[in-house]
């Protein structure tokens, strides 16, 4: 009973149907849409538009899957598939045996040489030797193999794939990822709970470190072309002692095994709303897209308003219009639109640092600072996975540069039977065994 099951874990087959899975189950969740990839607000409309595709895409998404237990079994189903074929694999090559030499099944369907002269079997083990093959000799038969250094490729090859289940494994066990919003000049602790997207299996605290955002800065040509997005970042350990790194678009930062990726900013006012009788009615530092084509909005919902703006680096004013004169930093201001509850509608200009009325409200906002949007994420199996497909890609070339080939070869009086065999590559190797059949005619 064990027989067959173990024929069947170590055969193709096995491996192909599971490697199938996996990749239904990746593409399956590719397919489907990625909530979380949205800003917050395009991400609540989306739930609300279809909350049954965004339930299903929370639970299916690619993350998901890649961190649940079934991508812990199904590489672990081919690690033992393909740790036992190359187990195997390694003993058969090991094993010396020629008793299959003297099997009579052996040379049936073998091509018959007729030579024009009698020849011996010592011979026919030196043409073989000079042409670089190994023979083994058994009674009247010889086993000629080349291109063994093939075989060892096709070792690395597999181990490579070894390795690289592994690292899935361990990726799968210990992936985390998160996003982490930092305000200039605000200490941010790295555990914060509200910072996790993906929690791994195990559960490996992260390093007990704060993070200051230092400065940010967005430099754009004369065209308005985006030259440079980057950061500085102040981290304090344990013993408080502080380190800035700098991170950028597409120039992740690393610190401690963490790897961290720029993926958003934006513009944090001192925002402050006032009646006609300077009342504070609203008083806050509000998070806001530093987006010059679209308005963000926030409620102040004591009073029933929504507040729209629309950040402007570098504004001008031209009969009370804001402009956009530069995307670089120069006079910084905001375009407003404020709705009250009866959907009345008041806009207005507002320079960072000054106060304007507009509608029945004063408006004043001040202390513009910027925030940016961290991706967090630590992976023990990535760089795991990578050297497994530089051990595969090597392998590949190894065994396709020298494959390995069979040549067995029988004499009998007059008569000399050959055959032979390569896994792969046949038709060069068919080529070669007809020449080599020609040559051994002339002998």
């Amino acid at each position: 009973m064990l027989k067959p099951f173990y024929h069947y874990l170590t055969s193709r087959r096995f491996a192909i149907y599971i490697m199938a899975c996996m990749l239904l189950l990746l593409l399956a969740g590719a397919l489907l849409p990625s909530p979380g990839m949205l800003p917050p607000q395009k991400a609540a409309r989306f739930a609300e538009e279809h909350p049954y595709l965004s339930e299903l895409s929370k639970r299916f998404n690619v993350e998901n899957i890649t961190s649940s237990w079934v991508f812990i079994i199904l590489p672990a189903f081919l690690f033992a598939s393909i740790a036992l074929c190359t187990t195997r694999r390694i003993i058969n090559f090991l094993r010396v045996s020629n008793t299959f030499l003297e099997n009579s099944n052996t040379f049936k369907n073998a091509e018959e040489i007729f030579m024009k002269r009698k020849i011996s079997m010592e011979d026919i083990k030196i043409f073989f030797r000079r042409r670089r093959w190994k023979v083994e000799e058994g009674g009247r038969a010889l086993h000629c193999v080349k291109g063994r250094t093939g075989f060892f490729g096709s070792l690395l090859f597999h181990a490579g794939m070894l390795v690289a289940f592994t690292g899935i494994i361990l990726s799968t066990l210990t992936s985390f990822r998160g996003s982490l919003m930092l305000i200039e000049g605000m200490r941010t602790d790295l555990r914060n709970p509200a910072l996790v997207v993906r929690k791994p299996i195990l559960n490996i605290p992260l390093p007990d470190i704060a993070l200051v955002l230092d400065s940010f800065a967005a430099r754009f040509g004369a065209d308005r072309t985006p030259l440079e997005y980057s950061a500085f970042i102040l981290f304090e350990d344990e013993n408080s002692e502080l380190t800035e790194k700098k991170v950028g678009i597409n120039r992740p930062l690393k610190y401690r095994g963490l790897s961290m990726t720029l993926q958003r900013y934006g513009v944090t006012p001192e925002f402050v709303l006032k009646d006609t009788s300077e009342n504070i009615i609203f008083h806050a530092n509000v998070n806001l897209t530093a987006s010059t084509e679209f308005y963000d909005m926030f409620n102040i919902f004591e009073e029933g308003l929504t507040i729209y703006t629309k950040f402007y680096p570098d504004m001008e004013l031209k009969d009370g219009e804001p402009f956009l004169r530069s995307m670089n930093r120069g006079a910084e201001g905001f375009h407003i639109i404020l709705k009250d509850k009866n959907n009345n509608e008041f806009k207005g200009s507002i320079y960072v640092d000054s106060e304007e009325k507009i509608g029945d409200y004063i408006i004043s906002i001040k202390n513009l600072k910027h925030w940016i949007e961290l991706d967090v994420s630590r992976d023990y199996g990535i760089n795991v996975i990578i050297s497994a497909f530089v051990m595969i890609i090597l392998g590949l070339m190894v065994r396709f540069i020298d494959y390995d080939r069979t040549v067995l070869l029988m004499m009998d009086n007059d008569k000399i039977y050959i055959k032979g065999h390569a896994r792969i590559f046949r038709g060069i190797f068919k080529e070669e065994l007809e020449g080599l059949i020609r040559d051994i005619s002339e002998l």
